[in-house]
């Protein structure tokens, strides 16, 4: 689901080396994604995905 969310990159599905292939196909085939996937995944981290915002999730949690 993050992956998606934050478009930080390509899903395979599981158990099927088709998918697979066809995924590193694209990539292989699309080198500019790279840097737009990873520098979506580190911004998605910074901003979000983080100790930080997670811990203010939970302690509202625990005071609810």
């Amino acid at each position: 689901n993050i992956v998606e969310k934050t478009n930080s990159g390509l899903i395979y599905e599981n158990n099927s080396p088709d998918d697979f292939v066809e995924k590193m196909n694209f990539m292989l085939e699309n080198p500019s994604k790279w840097d737009e996937w990873g520098n979506n995944g580190y911004n998605a981290v910074i901003n979000t995905y983080n100790w930080e915002n997670t811990s203010k999730e939970l302690v509202n949690a625990y005071k609810d």
